[in-house]
């Protein structure tokens, strides 16, 4: 029996620490939950931050999509107004969400003569070590251009490679400054 009752007190008293520690924390620091109801974030983004409470916190403006993914980002809506700024003070428990938009895009390509003897490395070419040298061959340039409400938000940076096809098989290129001729 007395074996009994030193089990009971040890499990009441593991869970009475438990408790107390559970209480503390809960008294100094605050979760602070970022949501989306349309879109996911992208893998690295953490969503959940524990936070020291009556300090003011920094949300991120940045790097919250994959660019596959086709979101702009507003910024964050805070008890169903927008913040236009990006700092919060944190008192207690709050879920933050994300005011975004998807919107379209379209990549544009544009074939470009390259000069006599002009030396570029292929992306595509297992080895990037070895530059593909074009006379009078053709460079793809891709651009993509995202949309918002129909007017052009943003052009990404174009993407360059070599196509290795002769000039003569691109049909929309004007010939009459060919070389090979």
């Amino acid at each position: 029996m007395n074996k009994n009752r030193k089990h009971i007190n040890v499990f009441v008293s593991l869970v009475l620490v438990v408790v107390v520690s559970y209480q503390g924390f809960k008294m100094h620091y605050a979760v602070l939950v970022l949501k989306s109801d349309t879109v996911p974030f992208q893998r690295t983004t953490q969503t959940i931050y524990v936070v020291r409470k009556n300090t003011e916190f920094v949300l991120p403006a940045h790097n919250l999509y994959e660019p596959d993914q086709e979101v702009l980002f507003k910024g964050w809506i805070l008890d169903s107004k927008s913040n236009p700024q990006n700092k919060i003070m944190v008192t207690d428990d709050i879920a933050v969400y994300a005011s975004c938009k998807v919107v379209t895009s379209e990549v544009m390509v544009e074939n470009v003569e390259i000069p006599f003897k002009t030396m570029y490395v292929d992306p595509k070419s297992f080895d990037m070590i070895d530059p593909v040298q074009g006379e009078n061959g053709v460079m793809e340039v891709r651009t993509r251009v995202i949309y918002h409400d129909d007017e052009i938000f943003k052009t990404e940076k174009p993407i360059k490679f070599v196509k290795t096809m002769p000039i003569d098989e691109i049909k929309h290129i004007n010939l009459e400054n060919s070389r090979q001729e």
